[in-house]
Parts: structure tokens; C-alpha cells; sequence
């Protein structure tokens, strides 16, 4: 079974905020303070304090003692560094969990799979980053390697806020695809066509990014 528990308000507020900065509801290079954000979600400050401080940890925002709290502005080449670790990472993650998911994971593998084509095709950009972030989280455990987790859930983020900037320069249908194809792979416990089409889709990532230099 796939466990879920109910969340904790710092955890609440760390989701609720990493979401308005992803999309850029809260865009880069914007000034926050505890006070404000708290107000905008509607919970206390210090499930805030807790949720800003784990930002700060996963580079999506800078806490400047005295001034306040910016969101970190979108670095190119920074992205290319991310993708350089996440190629790495995710062969191995798609890998093992290829070989280590449950029955009940690899059931939800092929869910997302038929979602994310179907989001594609309807070039429906909301519902493509919860399937993306959804399949994100589920190949963070699935893959059975908690170091991995743990520096998955500061690259995933900033990667997905990439996507939402620059979302014109992908074509989402293919991209969708590339991202079935990995939980395909997955759900047939395929290692060596996981991993393959793994390197495909950041492959693809990584071309894009490059191309918004142009």
C-alpha cells in the first residue's frame, strides 16, 4: 500500500508555497515576508517560518537577515548544472525503481502514465506539473534510496519551475510522452529500457535549455 498520513501545517505551508513559486504566482526576484505569505495562505507564521527556512534549504528562496525573504531568480546556467546531477540521479532512480516498486506503485506508474499523455494532448499545463510532481515523488521513493529523496526534493522544484517559465519552448505533447515512456519502463520492470528512456527525457530537458540562450 501507498501510505499517506495527514500533513503537518509547516508542511502545508511549505507546499502551498513552493506551488506559487513554481508557477511564479510569486515570481523571481520578488520580496516576501513571513507576515504576507502567512496572511495569503492563511496559516500562522510560524508553520511559515519552518516552510521558508526549508525553501531557503532547497534554493528557492534567499532569507536576507533585516530586509526579508527574495525569491531566487531563474539561472540558466544553473539549470544545466541541475540537469547535469538529475541525468545521474534519475538513471539510477528509474532503475531501481524498476526493480523495486510494489505491485501497488506500479500500478500508479501506469496511472500517471495515461494521465500525462492526456494532459499532453490537451496542452493542459496545470494538470501536466501535478502529474509531473506527483510521478517526481512516487520515483523519489519508489526508487528504495532515502540520499536520493533527499536531493531530489531540492533539484525537482527548481526544475519544474524552469518548465513554467519556459514552457513555450517545449512541445508538451512530447514531453508528455518522454515521461510516460520512463513509467512505462517502470511498470514492466524494465531496467535497461527505464534507464534509456530516463537519459532521453533530461537529454530532451537539457536541449531546450540550451536552446533559451539562443
Amino acid at each position: 500500500m501507498i501510505k499517506k498520513y495527514n500533513l503537518k501545517d509547516s508542511e502545508k505551508a511549505y507546499l502551498r508555497l513552493e506551488e506559487m513559486i513554481v508557477t511564479l504566482k510569486i515570481k523571481p526576484g520578488e520580496l516576501i515576508s513571513e507576515i504576507s505569505i502567512a496572511k495569503l495562505i492563511n496559516l500562522g507564521r510560524t508553520p511559515v517560518r519552518e516552510a521558508l527556512y526549508e525553501l531557503s534549504n532547497n534554493g528557492l528562496v534567499n532569507i536576507l537577515p533585516r530586509r526579508g525573504i527574495v525569491v531566487t531568480k531563474i539561472d540558466i546556467s544553473d539549470q544545466l548544472l541541475v540537469l547535469e546531477v538529475r541525468k545521474v540521479l534519475e538513471r539510477l532512480m528509474s532503475s531501481n525503481a524498476a526493480k523495486r516498486s510494489s505491485k501497488e506503485e506500479k500500478k500508479k506508474y501506469i496511472e500517471l502514465s495515461k494521465n500525462i499523455l492526456l494532459a499532453g494532448n490537451q496542452g493542459n499545463i496545470s494538470n501536466f506539473l501535478k502529474i509531473d510532481r506527483e510521478f517526481n515523488q512516487l520515483l523519489a521513493v519508489s526508487c528504495r534510496n532515502e540520499y536520493i529523496l533527499k536531493t531530489m526534493t531540492r533539484l525537482s522544484p527548481l526544475c519544474r519551475r524552469f518548465f513554467f517559465k519556459y514552457i513555450d519552448f517545449f512541445d508538451l505533447k512530447l514531453t508528455a510522452k518522454l515521461h510516460s515512456n520512463v513509467m512505462k519502463s517502470i511498470f514492466k520492470s524494465d531496467q535497461k529500457s527505464a534507464e534509456n528512456n530516463s537519459d532521453k527525457l533530461i537529454d530532451y530537458c537539457y536541449k531546450i535549455t540550451l536552446s533559451t540562450l539562443m
